[in-house]
């Protein structure tokens, strides 16, 4: 699992169980991806995703967005 902003799984731990469930179809073979911090639907400022993910893991991030 490994991070991304628009994660395709929701993690919701439940009883001392950790559940995982998918926000999205996943196709065979692609990579699964967690939000590590804030999710980008519940903070959609980068500003604040960034200022909250330097307080918790003391990472600064660059953004890229591209286009296909």
């Amino acid at each position: 699992m490994n991070h991304s902003c628009i994660p395709n799984i929701r993690c919701v731990f439940d009883q001392g169980y950790l559940r995982v469930y998918t926000a999205k179809a996943i196709r065979q073979g692609e990579e699964i991806f967690n939000c590590y911090g804030p999710q980008k639907s519940l903070m959609p400022s980068t500003e604040q995703r960034q200022n909250v993910l330097f307080e918790q893991y003391f990472v600064s991030l660059t953004i890229l967005f591209y286009s296909k």
